[in-house]
This record gives structure tokens, sequence and C-alpha cells, in this order.
């Protein structure tokens, strides 16, 4: 059985995730389409617009055939610990896997030699170097990577690759799959992130704007996900309201995963100035720590995630969490390798038999739960 594998976050699905479903499908000559998702949280460090189940019956509505969630311990770790989850959660399936992603390049060639460039001694060296100067990760690698280039007297624009996010997460999907049978596919990703005029490749991020700003999303998205969002509002104000009253409680924040050198003192000085959210993070960001970063940081606080670094690429899920399947494609269901759950029940049997540890992943649906609303912990089947 051919799979094609897409990672996702569906916040929300809009025609442009629609387009590379189908893409993927007929290129790949796929028997089926699963989605690896990110629950109810995403990996920008914020609740998703609309509850795991919601987005996971969206992607099956429009052509995938399983949706599977991404723990979020990968969630809310970099591009780097967010491509390694995938990668291990895909590797669980015993099939011919291809993942398929999103790229502002379109070729999995040239994002093959950036890998090959990035794990030399030399890039390396570039990097470790550039890392102590100040500079945020992903700047680093960009400046790395041009010195790299330069000394090779090759042109440096050519890092200009590492401008494009999905190039980014695209290299990290490449790194991840390395050792495992998974085949890299990559789609060019048109449209301007930043155009609220492009509805043929829409940006997620454009939606959430135009839906907070009471506007019309109808021409972005499909009308199973644009009835859905009406009324929709941004909750990060309450997300700012629990993140006050839990760090003026919380102690050894230094142990949280992504807590870096000093920013616990940092959140804390900031905190009780600010009065909402995005003022908070006006203030606490730095040419060094993104507003991504400092999310993640603030969310794995809130779960109290203490996790290392340095652990999670020995990390694999306990479990895998089927969110949605097409009614007639449950024989997926026995081809992965893993223990697997659907209900509630399920969950609380291998945590009686097998001692799994399902801390993390019900801390994250309680608190989105308490910042939007209730749902049933159900794998959604559609015909």
């Amino acid at each position: 059985m051919r799979i094609g594998f897409i990672v996702a976050e569906y916040n929300p699905l809009h025609n442009g995730h629609i387009k590379h479903i189908q893409k993927t499908k007929k290129d790949l000559s796929c028997d089926a389409i699963v989605c690896v998702m990110s629950g109810d949280f995403v990996q920008r460090g914020e609740a998703a617009i609309a509850d795991k189940y919601t987005r996971a019956r969206w992607a099956i509505e429009a052509g995938a055939d399983m949706v599977v969630e991404l723990p979020v311990e990968f969630v809310l770790g970099s591009a780097q610990i967010f491509a390694d989850g995938a990668a291990k959660v895909i590797d669980y399936f015993d099939c011919e896997k291809y993942i398929s992603f999103g790229s502002e390049c379109g070729s999995e060639y040239v994002l093959r030699k950036i890998v090959e460039i990035m794990e030399s001694e030399e890039f390396q060296g570039y990097l470790h170097d550039t890392i102590k100067d100040g500079n945020s990760y992903a700047q680093s690698q960009k400046i790395a990577l041009e010195k790299y280039l330069d000394a090779h007297q090759i042109d440096k624009s050519i890092a200009s690759i590492l401008d494009g996010s999905n190039n980014i997460l695209g290299i990290e999907y490449i790194k991840a799959i390395k050792y495992m049978a998974i085949e890299p596919y990559t789609i060019k990703r048109d449209g301007d992130y930043n155009s609220s005029d492009d509805n043929e490749n829409p940006s997620a991020t454009q939606i959430r704007k135009a839906l907070y700003n009471g506007e019309s999303i109808d021409a972005k998205v499909p009308p199973f996900v644009s009835e859905e969002l009406i009324g929709a509002q941004d909750c990060k104000d309450k997300l700012f309201s629990i993140i006050k009253y839990e760090f003026s409680k919380k102690k050894n924040l230094d142990k949280i995963f992504g807590m870096q050198e000093g920013l616990n003192n940092r959140f804390k000085n900031y905190l009780d100035k600010a009065n909402s959210y995005n003022e908070f993070m006006d203030q606490v960001k730095t040419k060094r720590y993104s507003e991504s970063t400092l999310a993640r940081a603030l969310m794995n606080a809130l779960l109290d995630n203490t996790l290392k670094f340095e652990d999670m690429f020995n990390h694999f899920p306990d479990y895998l969490n089927i969110l949605a399947i097409r009614e007639d494609k449950k024989d997926l269901l026995g081809i992965i390798e893993a223990d697997l759950v659907t209900k509630p029940a399920e969950l609380q049997k291998l945590e009686r038999d097998k001692h799994v540890d399902s801390s993390l992943d019900k801390k994250a649906s309680n608190l989105f739960k308490s910042l939007n609303y209730e749902y049933d912990n159900y794998m959604q089947i559609i015909k």
C-alpha cells in the first residue's frame, strides 16, 4: 500500500490545503492520504482556531483518509523537533511511505543539497560561532550558510532559501527521515503569505486576521470550514490572563522545555507591565528570541513540560491518537505498528496496563477547553 503523508495544522484548512491533498494523491498515485496534524495547540505556540477533532474532520472532508495527532511535545518544539516527531509517527506505518510538503523552492534536489551542507563539520562550525554572537537559531543558520557558500565561492544569494518557512520545515523533514524508509516529495508553494487578496493560495495567518476582524473568509476556505468559524474569536488575551496567574505561583521554570537561559526572568519582569498578550510579546521578544520561540516556551510552562531538548530525539510517542478516519478506510488502522487510541477507554487501558504517560496531551486538551469550548475525545468516522 502506497500512502502519502501530509504534516499539517489546518489552522484553518483552506483552498491551498485542498490543492495539496489532491495533488499529492494524483502525483504519487496514493492508495490513501494520511495527515499527521497538530492537536489543540500549534507550532506557533498558540491555541488552534478550532479543536483537533473538528480540524481533523475538515481534513477528511477535503480528501484525506485518516488524521493522526502529532503529540503536543513535538508540536511545541522548534522546526527540528516538529519534523522529527512527525517522521516518528509516519514511521509506525507499515507501507510504502512518502512525506509530501509544500516549499517555496519546490525542489527536493535543492533541499537535499542544503541538508548535505548543513550536516558538514564546516557548516556546523560557522553555526556554532554565529549562535554565540546572540543571533536566533534561524538567523544563525542563514548566516552560517552564507559563510559556507562564500568560502566555496558559491553565490551567497542561495542562502535566501532559508527565508522561506516552508523550505526550512522541508529541510528538517529531509533530515528527520534520513535513516527511515520514507521518501520526500515537495510541491511548490505559490502565493504571497502577506497578501489578503489571494484566494487560490491563501495564508492561514491572513485568514485568521480577517476572521478576527469580522471580514468574510468565504472565498478562501470551503463552506464546511467557514460555517463552523462564524463568531470565532482570538483567545490570546484570555490565555494571557492564565499565563499571568500561573507564572505567579510556578517554581523551577528553568527546567521547562524551551525555557532558555535567562528567559524565565525576562518573562517575569514583563508580565506585570503588559496589559495584553500582544503588548507582552512586543516587550519581551528580542533579536535572539522570536515570538514563536517565546510563545512555545510559555505554553510548555503551562503544561509543565520538563522534557529536555537533547532527549527529544530519543523520545517516541507512547501511542498514536487517531482523530478521524474515512469509514471505508478503516483498514488503515491495521497497518500501524503502535498502540492506538480512538476513545478515552482505550487510553485508560494503556495507562493502566502499559503505564503510558498521557499527561501532556490531557493538559493541552483541558487548557484548550478552558479557553474555548468543550468537546468529546472520540475518533471521528466520516462517510
